[in-house]
Parts: C-alpha cells; sequence; structure tokens
C-alpha cells in the first residue's frame, strides 16, 4: 500500500512532501513536518487540515 504525497510550490518543500489522508495519523505527520520547516504551529494545523480536508471524499469518516 503506497501513500501518496502532494507537494507544494514552497522554498524548501522539495523534499519534504505532505502525506495525503484525513486520518489523525495523516494529520499528526503533516503538523510535524510543517513545524519541521519553521512554521508556527497554527500554520502547521490549518495545513495539515486543509490537505486532510481535501482528501475527506476518499475517506469514510474523519
Amino acid at each position: 500500500m503506497g501513500v501518496k504525497m502532494v507537494f507544494w510550490g514552497e522554498k524548501g518543500r522539495e523534499n519534504m512532501p505532505l502525506v495525503q489522508g484525513c486520518s489523525k495519523k495523516a494529520v499528526k505527520k503533516n503538523i510535524s513536518m510543517e513545524k519541521k520547516t519553521g512554521k508556527p504551529y497554527k500554520q502547521a494545523v490549518a495545513i495539515a487540515l486543509s490537505v486532510a480536508d481535501k482528501n475527506a471524499s476518499k475517506c469514510k469518516k474523519w
């Protein structure tokens, strides 16, 4: 089972893709990856939830 990744067009993002998914595990991983790039916590949460929201139609429940 492969994990689908999404790349944002930001500087420094080339090597750190976000996990596409709406599970709590995927959101948590995306938050930690955004924090590693130096983003504030609230912004990292917003980005992770945005990615999860875009993939919500593929998931059975949130």
